[in-house]
């Protein structure tokens, strides 16, 4: 890679959803949340917050099942929709970026 100097170079691989359809909230009695359930960033594979408010939700849609006899994976898909939004957003925004005919455009200000 042509890098010098007295450091060292360290790389890992990420693993990350490329679409929507990848993103799997889970079934029946099963939530799972953040990198379980592929919620991370395609721009900048970042997780944690995914992880935290994803978390959140899925107990506040445990807490609403005890309370309304509701069921706590249909309830934590109708909270988690706004999340699941706005990855769709950086979904798109990321394949702008990859392809350089439409990069440039992403920059032009």
């Amino acid at each position: 890679m042509g890098i010098e100097g007295n450091g060292h170079v360290e790389a890992a691989m990420i693993l990350r959803p490329d679409s929507l359809s990848e993103i799997c909230l889970g079934s029946d009695n099963i939530l799972l949340v953040g990198e379980a359930a592929g919620l991370i960033s395609p721009s900048s594979a970042e997780g944690i917050s995914y992880a935290l408010r994803s978390g959140k939700l899925a107990a506040q849609a445990i807490n609403q099942e005890y309370e309304n006899n509701s069921q706590a994976f249909v309830e934590y898909k109708h909270k988690i929709k706004p999340l699941i939004d706005r990855l769709h957003l950086k979904f798109e925004k990321s394949e702008k970026i990859k392809k350089h005919s439409t990069r440039k455009k992403f920059f032009e200000n």
